[in-house]
């Protein structure tokens, strides 16, 4: 990010043929010298993957951090062909140009990293909505905290899951 800038991320749909199933979402985003006047980049920042991938309706609410090296860390909400929702991870050093994480044994870039829990569990029908948080001084780990649904109990609820270690 610039000195001296804002940053905002966003996503934003784009809506083809086939009611729910054309929609397709992707992340943007948006400097600022004073907060109120904006100037977005001219094209996504980050998309979904081919179709068939576990991404590939693309990328919805997402959280943002800067890293003690100045990078920054993005995990992602990400909707595949039959509108199951994950949770992915992106990289980036300057916000714009974004590349989707290596994760140990996901064969997918990006992830998914945290996916909809097992059957009778509070977030088995959906997860997402990420809220990532740094190691606090004296901390290793990464928090991520989450929105889950379970099936046929109406409400959400928010979920913590937390890095072993100072690696996502």
């Amino acid at each position: 990010i610039p000195t001296g800038k804002w940053y905002m991320s966003y996503h934003t749909a784009k809506f083809g043929p086939g009611g729910i199933k054309g929609i397709t979402w992707s992340a943007g985003a948006a400097f600022s010298d004073d907060g109120i006047t904006w100037d977005k980049n001219a094209g996504p920042v980050l998309t979904g993957g081919p179709e068939g991938s576990w991404d590939s309706k693309g990328v919805g609410v997402r959280s943002v951090a800067v890293k003690e090296d100045g990078g920054l860390v993005m995990l992602y909400e990400a909707v595949d062909a039959d509108l199951d929702h994950a949770i992915g991870l992106a990289e980036s050093a300057d916000g714009i140009r974004w590349t989707k994480s290596k994760i140990p044994n996901v064969v997918a870039a990006g992830g998914p990293v945290l996916t909809k829990g097992m059957e009778d569990a509070w977030d088995e029908k959906v997860v997402g909505t990420p809220y990532v948080v740094l190691p606090q001084e004296g901390e290793q780990n990464w928090r991520l905290y989450y929105i889950g649904e379970a099936k046929g109990k109406p409400g959400l609820a928010i979920g913590l899951a937390q890095s072993s270690g100072a690696d996502l």
